[in-house]
């Protein structure tokens, strides 16, 4: 095999496990981000958001579990996580605000 043809090979292995990848960040990006809609519409009917209290959860909770990238997975102590609830749960009104963390409390304990 000549040194171009090597070369060519290289490219078209590099090339594809670039596409492969890409497609995989992609798929999981927008995976996450639907996933993220269905939590917030759902949040939203049952503790009474508002499109800015709406729009607040969603920024917290993509700062706080990233956009989905497999390459950056996040790992959390129960600690940041009851902060992180406690968080979410200040954007809301004061009796959604104890179903929420009463809710996410017995979410935990079935995980």
């Amino acid at each position: 095999m000549s040194r171009r043809d090597r070369w060519g090979l290289f490219a078209w292995v590099f090339g594809a496990l670039v596409l492969i990848l890409g497609w995989f960040h992609i798929y999981t990006t927008t995976r996450a981000a639907r996933h993220l809609d269905r939590v917030i519409n759902r949040w939203s009917a049952e503790f009474h958001l508002n499109s800015e209290q709406a729009s607040r959860v969603r920024a917290i909770e993509r700062n706080f579990h990233g956009s989905g990238n497999p390459f950056l997975l996040r790992s959390h102590s129960p600690e940041e996580m009851r902060a992180h609830h406690q968080e979410v749960a200040d954007t809301m009104n004061p009796d959604d605000r104890e179903r929420f963390l009463k809710a996410e409390e017995g979410r935990k304990n079935h995980r």
